[in-house]
């Protein structure tokens, strides 16, 4: 298999116009379209779709039976499709919500790669605003270890860059270039942080 997600994508895309989901999809405009406050509707609509994206692997079986199509990616798929359509009532509006919504995640959930890679694949948010976001998370410091390295935001950004740029080749690194410099800072201090760390010791401590 190349990606589970670009093979649920191709699944999806391969059913006929007149199947039951392609034409509930299709829809989704004409009915937004009917409310009275369409943009609102929308917004309100792209927030619920968007919880259920975080929500999918708790919801959804993460196990499937070999050469089978990833049920979770399939239903990410399709909430992306969704997330999609809505595109056409709130232009512009709907990657800005997005993007803050995307910074309003907490703990772990926030280092989901798989809805982070399928919103930059769907262009459903800026890759350059995303890009300056990241950035700013790797270079975030914790707390309790202002010194170290934010290890977990970095191997989420490391994995994302593997996934949308070596496995999926839907962008390219060139697209985060201030990323791109946090992680190498980064990679620096970390070094530096150990050699401090190291020198540090009684010469006692470092004997094996």
């Amino acid at each position: 298999k190349q990606d589970e997600a670009l093979d649920a994508c191709t699944a999806l895309g391969m059913l006929g116009l007149d199947h039951e989901l392609v034409n509930l999809l299709r829809q989704v405009p004409h009915w937004i379209s009917q409310c009275s406050h369409a943009e609102t509707c929308a917004l309100e609509m792209a927030q619920r779709i968007f919880k259920r994206l975080y929500e999918a692997p708790q919801a959804v079986p993460m196990v499937y039976p070999p050469d089978t199509i990833s049920l979770l990616h399939l239903v990410l798929e399709v909430y992306l499709s969704v997330l999609d359509s809505l595109r056409e009532t709130l232009k512009d509006s709907l990657g800005k919500a997005l993007l803050q919504w995307v910074e309003e995640v907490q703990g772990v959930q926030r280092y989901n790669v798989d809805v982070i890679a399928g919103l930059l694949r769907y262009q459903l948010i800026s890759v350059a605003d995303f890009d300056r976001m990241l950035a700013k998370w790797v270079e975030t410091r914790t707390r309790d270890n202002v010194g170290a390295i934010n290890a977990q935001t970095v191997d989420f950004a490391v994995m994302l860059l593997q996934r949308v740029c070596l496995r999926q080749q839907v962008l390219g690194g060139a697209e985060f270039p201030r990323l791109t410099e946090a992680l190498r800072h980064e990679v620096a201090r970390g070094r530096q942080y150990q050699q401090s760390g190291a020198l540090a010791l009684s010469p006692h401590e470092l004997q094996p």
